[in-house]
């Protein structure tokens, strides 16, 4: 009876030995057969990123499309507006003011229809350059400023004795002057676009353009404020 017992005890144990082997040797052999449809698999993978990537970017492209048209729709009479008020020729009043914020000073034309202010024409003059300013208004409200700043090549006094002494080789020419310039479009008090003649095509940074229609809309407020007085 007990040699029958090792007897099954031995039987056993070598079974399970041949089972573990068979498993390792089916395992290997199963990671050296090469999956059939890995190729159709991963290029199909990569074809439903494609799509997916190409569908975003039609989403992008449709709501950029209609946030740019929806822009233009109110682009479109402020422009309008503008043209319409600088094809004046007869103003039922202009008003001058002196400005002292530049060093060569300055001054402020107001242009008047039937006692409503559409127009304010900023000139500030400097030693190295001046800047212009215009100020449009629609329905009694800022609409459109336009900006254009002057750099001189050399100072307004730069003559041709200045230049022998200074061993240079240029005058004052108004000509050769940078010139760049700034649109600013609002819409009921707000700031809905601005452009630079020298953009690179970078989106403006919010606090800038906060910046700017903060500075807009106080220096036109000052400039109403003066034709008053």
């Amino acid at each position: 009876m007990k040699t029958i017992l090792i007897t099954l005890t031995i039987i056993t144990l070598l079974s399970c030995t041949d089972n573990r082997e068979k498993s390792v040797a089916q395992k290997d052999r199963l990671e050296l057969i090469p999956e059939p449809d890995k190729d159709l698999r991963v290029e199909y993978e990569q074809q439903q990123a494609a799509e997916e990537e190409e569908e975003e970017e039609k989403a992008y492209f449709i709501e950029d499309t209609t946030t740019q048209n929806a822009l233009k729709e109110k682009l479109k009479p402020i422009k309008e507006n503008v043209n319409r008020i600088n094809e004046i020729t007869e103003w039922t009043s202009i008003d001058e003011r002196d400005l002292e914020q530049s060093t060569e000073g300055g001054t402020a034309t107001y242009y008047f229809q039937k006692d409503t202010l559409l127009k304010i024409a900023v000139v500030h003059f400097g030693e190295t350059g001046k800047a212009i300013q215009e100020f449009y208004t629609k329905d009694g409200q800022l609409s459109l400023v336009l900006e254009t700043d002057y750099t001189y090549n050399r100072p307004i006094t730069w003559d041709s004795t200045a230049m022998k002494e200074n061993n240079d080789t240029q005058v004052f020419d108004i000509d050769q002057s940078d010139i760049m310039e700034n649109a600013s479009y609002f819409n009921n008090g707000n700031l809905i676009q601005h452009t630079n003649s020298q953009d690179c095509g970078a989106p403006f940074a919010a606090d800038y353009l906060k910046n700017t229609e903060a500075d807009l809309t106080s220096e036109f407020e000052k400039l109403k404020k003066l034709v008053k007085e």
